[in-house]
């Protein structure tokens, strides 16, 4: 046995050794040839190789090639369709010699090419030659049909494959697009002919990492001439995306789909990254937005070149972002055409999801969406759609309708409902979507949000609309608005509507809104009698917005109904911008009251008991250019009229009014005194203290103006009636000129100048009158004493001072006071209480005066008088001293003389002094008794609580400290006994220096400039 083993073991090695000598005696470029030309007749390619070929023996037979190319099967292509550097090619022996031809164990192929390519035509050069040009490109014959064969023919398919480094290439005429896939290693393996091909490949798809595995296997159920079916189940893996592509059914022979059906499914943990590798148009930004996916379904061919998708489930979403579920199907998934899907979408913010279409939109609020979808990936249509949107700040919209979507935008509409707390939290809302859009529109709300009103409308609660939202590519319009402001009782608002186009530009927005207002005095942050006599409000007017127009409030209907039966009524157009020159607007106004102390009491003021009272014009223009014309005021029989204008387009705003009565008569307007309110006086600390401050004037350089009234006759009583006055105010630059008034009667004239400069942190004021002629009997009985006396009045004034404040204006006050009455006469019980008559009884009558004089010098807030003179035929007052106005004090003497008297020699002085409010009167006993001094006194102060109980109060203090009083001596003795000494007489008074200056002066001639170096403004 030994020996019988050694020799096998012997001739076996002798044998190989025979087998090896006999294959390197082999004609390798012959066998090269045949090899290449058998290859091309099994596979039906063209198949070339150009390098080296080495044969093998062990451990299978086989055979290595260098340099393996098969040729594509289109002509003029610049790559053939596979290269190899390397092929390794082994035989598997026993099965050979069983089946009489050659069965390939495994082929190995390295450093590989594949080059794929789809022309403009739809022809693939990986079709066979027989599909794609068999006429002109079969394989080549053997150039000698007489030469030996190889031997048997050759099986081209082996039961192993395996590639390493091959690359694949692929270019797509229609996409214009190459794609590029590495495969660094492939593996494709059966068992026997005829059973399931496995395969596994890992590589990269543009750089992207991927793991494909499964089998596939050919349905042996359907013999020749069926069409060949191949059963597939493979798995797809793509690492950077975290994308999984599970695939398991049947397909035929491709590129024809019709016997494709195939259960999909298909995960993804970023999709937006798979559509962008996979180049879908259009999917990538939604993609972002969906997040994680899953898909699930059936792909079935439905003809050659046509697949549909049936059941399909896909959902996704990242919870904090958005929660999508679609399920139904799709007639045609390469045309993206014929989709029929329910839709559901859940989102706590629907900004991010509608970001992909630009919109602009920032935080929109949570949503709940419903709809039905139909059309295609490129048109989808949204019908049955069923939407809720609810954002933070308690709104609830609510959708209803079909809408569809293209690359031209939306189209069709939607029926909206529309609840929240008030209209203030709707506009916030809307202009949160649009952060930097629409900065015309945002600045005009700005300027409406700033008034009152509008705040209290924007507050009004609760609110509820409804309407309908269509859209026409990127526009949307509004239709059918139907909405209400407010509860039912109290103030509401309603409004109805539509607008042309309301995103993402507003134009031909119209609004009609009616509201009712019920005592509305907190429209304003601070009291106001006229706020607080408003009894009710009613409104009705179309708000009109439009592009590149400013808006308005047309047919407007305005009516406003005060207490003491006051009304006020608007009807017309306004324009609320100011910017647009071919639009103005048009109010007609009117006020109507019973008289003109109604209205001053709606106005917290008091007026005359004159009436009835109207007053109408018309308002025209912009809100940069405004026109009031037609003004007519009617107060009983007499009319009013007058016209003025507002530009606001210059560097500042300009008023101009200008106001005409023909007639006016004034001789009703003061019956007395006025009676104190009802609710008492009021507290003098309540009362605002005087100031001038920079914020207060600001007016003056902000704005330039003028305002003027001329009244063809007033009438004051009637021995006093006036012709052609004229009043008058200016300002621009900072100053204010004005009141200017001019007025002339037959008796004497009158003129008066003001001006207040403010261009300085101290204000300047100055003040100049002139006037000769005045009736004294109308101004007593103004003042409630109808018969003190009578006689003409001559006064002037000229005051200027500086301060931003009383006190500092009363300290720097300078300037003189003249008042002259003669050629009248008083009441005799009042000229014996001012005169300290001896009369046991109050004289009755009236006493001639021969003059009344009053001179006064003020320089830094002090006011001096050496000529203040009262003379009548038997009376005479003379007085000197002077007033402190920043402290509040006087110190004046009085000497009043009985001319005729037995004891005319007999004089009493008396002094009053001391603090305004608490002063104090005393005799100076020089020359005068003081028992009859005080006598007199006693009796002054009688007669004056019987003639006059308003100044009683007052001498009833003075009164209580009489004895202390007239044991005081204090002034000046040399002064004294000059004016107790001297003679006067009204012409003597009436030729002192400082009299004389003060009659003098005449504001139109010398009226002071205003302390400032500045010149007044032109």
């Amino acid at each position: 046995m030994r020996r019988a083993a050694t020799w096998t073991l012997g001739i076996l090695l002798v044998t190989a050794l025979a087998l090896a000598l006999a294959l390197q005696s082999v004609d390798r470029a012959g066998v090269r040839a045949r090899l290449a030309q058998e290859l091309s007749q099994a596979t039906g390619y063209t198949i070339e190789i150009t390098g080296n070929l080495a044969l093998g023996l062990f451990p299978h037979p086989g055979v290595s090639a260098a340099g393996v190319r098969i040729a594509s099967p289109l002509p003029d292509q610049p790559h053939p369709l596979i290269q190899a550097k390397r092929l390794d090619i082994r035989i598997a022996l026993l099965a050979s010699l069983r089946h009489g031809s050659v069965r390939l164990q495994t082929i190995e192929l390295g450093d590989v090419d594949l080059w794929l390519r789809r022309d403009a035509n739809g022809q693939e050069n990986w079709s066979p030659p027989g599909e794609a040009n068999a006429s002109s490109h079969a394989p080549p014959q053997p150039a000698n049909p007489g030469s030996p064969s190889l031997g048997p023919t050759v099986d081209p398919t082996p039961r192993r494959l395996d590639i390493v480094d091959m690359r694949v290439h692929f270019f797509h005429a229609d996409a214009d697009r190459t794609w590029l896939l590495n495969l660094s290693r492939v593996e494709l393996s059966r068992s026997h002919k005829g059973a399931p091909v496995h395969y596994d490949l890992d590589g990269k798809l543009d750089s992207a990492a991927f793991e494909l595995a499964g089998t596939v296997s050919l349905d042996a159920t359907r013999p020749p001439p069926q069409p060949r079916r191949w059963s597939i189940e493979t798995t797809l893996s793509m690492k950077a995306t975290g994308t999984r592509l599970g695939i398991q059914g049947v397909s035929g022979v491709l590129p024809d789909l019709s016997a494709l059906s195939l259960a999909l499914t298909l995960e993804s943990d970023e999709p937006l990254e798979l559509a962008h590798r996979l180049g879908v148009p259009g999917v990538e930004a939604w993609a972002d937005v969906l997040g994680p996916i899953k898909l699930t379904g059936q792909v079935l061919g439905s003809g050659p070149e046509a697949l549909q998708i049936k059941d399909a489930v896909l959902s996704g979403g990242r919870k904090e972002l958005a929660e999508l579920k679609i399920s139904g199907s799709v007639a045609d998934i390469l045309s993206g055409k014929g989709l029929d899907f329910d839709v559901s979408l859940d989102t706590p913010d629907l900004g991010p999801v509608l970001a992909p279409l630009e919109l602009g939109a920032a935080e929109v609020g949570a949503s709940r969406l419903r709809a039905k979808l139909r059309g295609s990936v490129q048109a989808p249509r949204a019908e049955s759609v069923e939407m809720t949107l609810s954002p933070k700040n308690g709104l609830d919209l609510h959708l209803r309708g079909d809408l569809g979507y293209s690359t031209g935008g939306f189209h069709g509409g939607v029926d909206l409902t529309l609840e929240g707390p008030d209209l203030q939290t709707v506009t916030d809302y809307l202009l949160s979507l649009r952060p930097s859009q629409d900065k015309a529109l945002r600045a005009n709300l700005g300027e409406l949000k700033a008034r009152p009103m509008i705040q209290h409308l924007l507050a009004l609660h609760p609110l509820r609309f409804t309407g309908r939202l269509s859209s026409t590519g990127s526009d949307w319009s509004l239709s059918k608005l139907d909405g209400k402001l407010g509860p039912t009782g109290g103030d509401w608002v309603e409004v109805s509507g539509q607008a042309a186009k309301l995103w993402p530009t507003l134009d031909q927005l119209a609004l009609k809104l009616r509201g009712h207002l019920v005592t509305p005095a907190h429209l304003l942050s601070q009291a106001s009698h006229a706020v607080d006599a408003i009894e009710r409000v009613e409104a009705e007017a179309v708000l009109a917005m439009s592009h590149g127009k400013d808006p308005a409030l047309q047919d407007l209907k305005l009516s406003v109904g005060m207490a003491n039966s006051v009304e006020i009524g608007a009807r017309g157009k306004l324009i609320l911008g100011d910017h647009a020159a071919d639009q103005s607007g048009q109010l007609a106004l009117s006020l109507k009251a019973p008289d003109l102390a109604a209205v001053g009491k709606v106005w917290g003021s008091s007026l005359p008991v004159l009436g009835p009272f109207s007053l109408s014009g018309d308002l025209t223009g912009t809100l940069d250019s405004l026109a009031l014309t037609g003004l007519v005021g009617q107060l009983g029989r007499e009319s009013l009229r007058g016209q003025g204008k507002y530009a606001g387009g210059g560097p500042v705003p300009v008023f101009d009014l200008d106001l005409q009565w023909a007639q006016l008569d004034l001789a009703r307007w003061h019956s007395g005194p006025t009676k104190p309110s009802d609710e008492g006086d009021r507290d003098q600390a309540s009362v605002a203290p005087f100031r001038l401050e920079p914020a207060q004037l600001a007016w003056l350089s902000k704005t330039k103006g003028h305002v003027a009234l001329d009244v063809g006759q007033l009438t004051l009583s009637e021995e006093w009636v006036a012709q052609e006055l004229s009043v008058g105010f200016d300002w621009s630059g900072g100053v204010l000129r004005g009141p200017t008034l001019e007025m002339h009667w037959p008796e004497g004239k009158l003129s008066l100048r003001g001006e207040l400069d403010a261009r300085e942190p101290s204000p300047a004021l100055a003040l100049g009158f002139a006037g000769k002629g005045f009736p004294l009997g109308t101004f007593v009985r103004w003042a409630g004493y109808p018969n003190l006396g009578t006689g003409s009045v001559d006064a002037t004034l000229s005051l200027a001072g500086r301060g931003s404040d009383l006190p500092a204006l009363e300290k720097s006050l300078s300037g003189g006071l003249l008042v002259e009455i003669g050629q009248g006469k008083v009441s005799a019980r009042y000229a014996d209480a001012v005169a300290l008559s001896l009369h046991i009884k109050p004289d009755v009558g009236d006493v001639p005066m021969n003059c009344l004089i009053a001179a006064l010098r003020v320089e830094k807030g002090i006011a001096r008088t050496d000529a203040l003179l009262w003379d009548t035929p038997d009376k005479q007052v003379r007085g000197m001293g002077f007033v402190n106005l920043p402290e509040r004090s006087l110190d004046i003497l009085f000497r009043p003389h009985l001319k005729q008297t037995l004891a005319t020699g007999i004089t009493a002085a008396i002094r009053v002094k001391g603090p305004l409010g608490d002063l104090s009167l005393r005799p100076e006993p020089l020359q005068t008794a003081t028992d009859l001094t005080r006598g007199l006194l006693d009796r002054a102060v009688r007669v004056v609580g019987k003639t006059s109980p308003e100044i009683s109060g007052a001498l009833k203090e003075f009164g209580a400290r009489t004895d202390k009083a007239f044991s005081a001596t204090g002034l000046d003795i040399s002064v004294v006994q000059t004016l107790l000494g001297e003679d006067v007489t009204c012409t003597s008074v009436r030729n002192k220096r400082t009299v004389v200056e003060l009659e003098a002066y005449t504001p139109a001639q010398h009226f002071p400039i205003v302390a400032s170096e500045k010149s007044p403004p032109q």
